[in-house]
């Protein structure tokens, strides 16, 4: 399982793409990475990034946003925060975005947040209310759920993180699937 833990640490330049990261794993070791991450079991790897912009938006279109890359493998999270803030057994997908890589495109006058764990501020929508994004205090990215995204960001989920915190009335992998709704509806 991948446990990462993004440091404040990130710089840029304006036209060179590397990016130098400090990351620190489970156990507190920290490694500077460019253009790499650190798993926790000593484990580099390269990141994937998309150079096209990329637009989301909430379920009423009010806000939205737009990001130049995905910086950080897509996840699934499975923690309890992110299951209650989602009404759902766990998040579809989340992504890193460097900060420098985000903005809010429009909508900020419907925009909310609110702390759902210390440290962690979660952005919505105050007329449909999906979470857009979070972000943690000091962090240099945001967490983006590439679920509001408006088109195909071209990766897939990499990992399952904080399953320890499944719950097994929501376990759903081995029930039957549909494509749309069940065929006796």
């Amino acid at each position: 399982m991948l446990e990462l833990v993004l440091a404040l640490v990130v710089t840029r330049t304006r036209k060179a793409r590397p990016q130098v990261a400090a990351f620190t794993d489970r156990h507190g070791n920290e490694s500077l990475l460019v253009g790499s991450i650190y798993d926790g079991d000593h484990n580099l790897r390269t990141v994937s990034k998309s150079e096209d912009e990329m637009k989301g938006s909430c379920a009423c279109g009010g806000v939205g946003y737009e990001i130049d890359s995905i910086d950080m493998p897509i996840s699934h999270c499975h923690c309890s925060t992110c299951r209650k803030t989602h009404a759902a057994a766990y998040v579809s997908t989340t992504a890193g975005v460097l900060r420098e890589h985000f903005k809010w495109t429009q909508g900020l006058d419907a925009l909310r947040a609110f702390e759902s764990s210390p440290g962690k501020i979660r952005h919505f929508c105050s007329r449909c209310v999906p979470p857009l994004a979070a972000e943690r205090n000091g962090s240099a990215a945001m967490i983006v759920g590439v679920a509001t995204l408006d088109e195909e960001p071209g990766y897939r989920p990499e990992y399952h993180i904080w399953t320890e915190q499944d719950v097994a009335w929501l376990d759903g992998e081995d029930l039957p699937k549909y494509s749309r709704w069940q065929h006796d509806r």
